[in-house]
């Protein structure tokens, strides 16, 4: 990274000291500072609790494979900032950045921006400087009062809602579906993937009241034909597709990029859809670095139950895991998934990432009693010296937070910053 990216860089994270503002009052006087570029593009608008990146990533691969010039806003990246905003997989290059950052910094400072407002506003101009056909945004967190919702899309997806962010979105599943409904917009189609019957109810609710078109999908309907530790072969609609990753929770998020791919362009035919999902490649979600060691961001119960699941199935052991929390975790509901689905936990405890850190796992009696280092290589380390035999897998999971430790240990670095 050159220098001055770095104290480009340095200056938006200095954003983050505002903390995360609810709300979309500053975010609209930025848009209008910046000319309204949301409003002169295309997009899509992706809401949920998980799966959200890698629907809105699959629905982005397969319109590139069919000739679209696409863009992508997603959060948080894993190794480099770039990663956030995409065209036709190829990141934001450091100049953009610079550039935009010199030209809005005074207005930052003036008018108290924070830093997702700015990276919004950073995504939102380049996709309208580069004349994307179509945008593809996850919100932030939340979506009613995320700064994405400036949005006039044509089409608002939800993937599955469960608890996640408690103490900004609700204590009840209602109060986190009626959250992540909060981008339904009037008259604008919405798709819902397929989850209970709570959050259900709630997107209904919203999407009548703003007499919006909506759409369901079905997981029953697709058959998984095999699950192996880097690939899944699934037949959906009378298709059959392959995604190059692990990861049974991939099935549903490909049945709903397919559905939206089906609802806005009619005309794309299936193999421009299998091919797309053939091409398809998402960091962090069942990623194999090393011979049975994985890497995965789960890190709400829904997400690890899933993730145990799998690598058992593909197994048949339960796992080792390395664990590494926000602060705002964990459960009792993850605990006892924790004791039932791995042999072992070694806690990553790193400082200073905004993560659960040693002397707060210690507050837990589950936690005080697991070994625990500060060091990826040394929490390796402990998990080979733990493992029956060389075949058992080791996961290493948890938090976004701990993706470049990962990745530099593992040396797996993207190629221009190209997915």
């Amino acid at each position: 990274m050159n220098n001055m990216l770095s104290k480009d860089l340095d200056f938006l994270y200095s954003l983050h000291s505002r903390g995360i503002r609810l709300g979309l009052e500053s975010t609209l006087k930025l848009m209008e500072y910046l000319g309204n570029p949301q409003e002169q593009i295309k997009t899509i608008h992706i809401a949920g609790t998980n799966g959200k990146g890698s629907t809105a990533s699959m629905i982005a691969k397969i319109l590139e494979t069919s000739g679209k010039k696409v863009g992508l806003y997603t959060s948080p990246h894993l190794i480099n900032f770039n990663e956030r905003i995409r065209i036709n997989g190829r990141a934001i290059s450091d100049r953009e950045i610079q550039e935009y950052v010199k030209q809005n910094r005074e207005y930052f400072i003036k008018n108290q921006v924070t830093f997702f407002e700015a990276t919004t506003g950073m995504a939102f101009s380049h996709f309208l400087a580069q004349k994307v056909d179509i945008a593809i945004i996850e919100t932030g967190l939340g979506g009613r009062l995320d700064s994405t919702n400036v949005l006039k899309p044509m089409l608002s997806i939800i993937t599955e809602i469960s608890y996640d962010h408690m103490h900004i979105l609700g204590d009840t599943i209602e109060k986190i579906a009626l959250e992540k409904a909060g981008i339904i917009k009037e008259k604008t189609p919405v798709l819902v993937a397929d989850q209970g019957d709570v959050q259900i109810k709630v997107i209904e609710d919203v999407a009548k009241k703003n007499k919006a078109p909506i759409y369901f999908t079905d997981n029953k309907k697709a058959k998984i034909k095999q699950l192996s530790k880097n690939a899944c072969r699934f037949e959906y609609a009378g298709s059959k597709y392959v995604i190059n990753q692990g990861g049974s929770y991939q099935v549903s998020n490909a049945i709903t990029a397919i559905e939206a791919i089906k609802i806005l362009f009619k005309d794309l035919d299936k193999n421009t859809i299998e091919r797309g999902l053939d091409f398809w490649f998402w960091p962090g979600r069942m990623q194999e670095m090393e011979k049975n060691i994985y890497y995965d961001v789960s890190h709400n119960l829904s997400g690890i139950q899933i993730l145990s699941k799998d690598i058992f199935r593909s197994f048949k052991t339960k796992p080792i895991g390395i664990l590494s929390l926000k602060k705002d975790k964990p459960s009792e509901d993850i605990i006892r998934c924790l004791k039932k689905n791995f042999e072992k936990i070694i806690l990553f405890c790193p400082k200073d990432r905004g993560l659960l850190e040693t002397e707060e796992f210690k507050k837990n009696p589950y936690f005080s009693e697991l070994d625990h280092n500060e060091k990826i290589s040394n929490c390796l380390q402990m998990a080979h010296g733990a493992q029956k035999d060389k075949n058992q897998p080791i996961v290493i999971f948890g938090s976004h937070y701990i993706a470049e430790d990962v990745f530099k240990f593992f040396n797996f670095y993207f190629d221009n910053f190209e997915i």
